[in-house]
């Protein structure tokens, strides 16, 4: 068990225990410029609460992973190790945290790393532990890797719970006792059946954070205003982007400040007051034949299209913008679930992948045309055509008709039901189509001896 000297207050996680090692690693600089790096960014300007810090987020992920570490009855070393892998997991996020990653060029692990490894916090580190362990549990490697960098890891659990607090939305609810106390570890993490619910609420929390706070529009446009004007000090020379993760949020907006160009000290005006640029087309992702093609869109060929734009316009370049969404990954999809001796992965043994099956770009979304084509050979209309030519053969010719009229009707009915509810389409096991052909034959054939009976009483009564 190891020896906590100190409690620090979250406002998620209650009393937080510390060791001396972890108030050591606190009170360096590199650690504490966390404390005024925002979590979000800029999303306080569209949820007014979300002025959380990078700093909470670090020490909330180093305790749910010592509670995960604890839970799997790892070593005192090993808890300690994950802990302090937790603790660090961000310390090399830049100002305002992911939004100015584009500008960077790489993604913030590689800053985390060089921290780590490269600055004066590695001497208290290195006493302790091999920093090679430390930055690999970061990265997901190892046997201890996918507690912090994984499907179903605790970084995840402590960013989605914490947005939602702050930003207010109701969407990161997570049973997080119920997914620790259901994890295994052998090779690599592992859940058990019985925590397959809680994993799915995890999955859901974050395909409703994603749209309404991580994605949302007004995010979106103060993300690229920003990310542009810091791209054009690069450019100029105001701003060195390989020191930029030395910075926090109010040493960064002071910089842009004095900056010498002119579109930087107007947008931090305009995003000081709120005065956002403002969207003037939206195209929906369903419209293209290969919506997943989209993202491949390489960003010189959009800077292009706003440079076309603006000459089309007769407008400044700068004030054009062409934002894309993130490519959506739902990777808890990937979690494996251990139903006894058997391994399955989520999206076997959840009703979630019939959701996001159909949602996630990833699982390849069909056009109108591709989905009319599989209605056409499915089987079961095929075995209706079976049956049409069945009953041509054995019956009279008006019967015949009167079924054919019919198919033709329920098969456009269909056709535009598919058209009208394209995500509402699935899938039917062959049993299933197998009982609808016997249904439809069975009806058929019903209704075609009732007739034929009528027929021939009426007929022994004419005679």
């Amino acid at each position: 068990m190891l020896k906590y000297e100190k409690n620090i207050r979250d406002s998620i996680n209650g009393n937080l225990p510390l060791t001396e090692l972890e108030l050591n690693i606190m009170d360096y600089p590199q650690f504490q410029r966390l404390r005024r790096v925002k979590q979000l960014g800029f999303t306080s300007l569209i949820y007014p609460g979300a002025n959380h810090r990078r700093f909470e987020h670090c020490i909330g992920t180093m305790y749910l992973g010592g509670k995960l570490a604890e839970s799997l009855n790892l070593s005192d070393d090993d808890v300690q190790l994950v802990r302090i892998a937790g603790m660090l997991h961000d310390i090399g996020h830049g100002p305002f945290s992911h939004v100015t990653e584009p500008v960077m060029g790489v993604k913030h692990e590689k800053f985390t790393e060089f921290i780590i490894k490269n600055t004066s916090i590695s001497t208290k580190l290195s006493e302790n532990y091999n920093l090679d362990k430390i930055t690999d549990i970061i990265n997901g490697k190892g046997r201890l890797g996918s507690i912090i960098a994984g499907e179903l890891d605790v970084d995840r659990m402590d960013y989605l719970i914490r947005d939602s607090y702050y930003t207010g939305v109701a969407y990161g609810v997570i049973d997080v006792d119920r997914i620790i106390a259901n994890l295994k570890l052998d090779k690599y993490l592992v859940l058990d059946i019985k925590g397959v619910q809680a994993a799915e609420s995890m999955l859901l929390a974050r395909y409703f954070m994603h749209p309404s706070v991580y994605q949302h529009h007004t995010t979106r446009i103060v993300n690229s205003m920003f990310i542009r004007s810091l791209r054009l000090m690069v450019e100029k020379e105001d701003l060195n982007k390989q020191k930029l993760f030395l910075y926090d949020d109010n040493e960064l907006i002071t910089r842009c400040k004095n900056s010498s160009i002119d579109f930087t000290n107007k947008t931090m005006e305009r995003i000081e007051n709120r005065r956002l640029l403002k969207v003037l087309k939206t195209i929906s992702l369903n419209r293209f034949i290969k919506p997943a093609d989209v993202f491949k869109i390489d960003d010189k060929d959009l800077r292009k299209a706003e440079q076309d734009i603006a000459n089309d316009y007769n407008l400044d370049k700068n004030y054009i913008f062409i934002s894309l969404p993130e490519y959506p990954k739902f990777d808890e999809m990937k979690t494996q679930i251990v139903n006894g001796v058997e391994l399955y992965h989520l999206n076997e043994v959840s009703y979630m992948e019939k959701i996001f099956g159909k949602c996630d770009i990833d699982i390849k979304i069909n056009s109108c045309g591709h989905i009319l084509f599989d209605e056409l050979t499915d089987p079961y209309y095929l075995f209706l055509l079976y049956s049409l030519i069945l009953w041509f053969c054995l019956g009279s010719y008006i019967y015949a008709i009167f079924i054919m009229v019919s198919d033709i009707i329920c098969f456009f009915l269909s056709v535009k039901e598919t058209y009208g509810n394209l995500k509402k389409i699935q899938e039917d096991t062959d049993a299933q189509y197998f009982s609808k052909v016997i249904f439809y034959l069975f009806n058929y054939q019903k209704w075609f001896l009732h007739k034929k009976g009528r027929n021939q009483k009426k007929s022994n009564k004419q005679k």
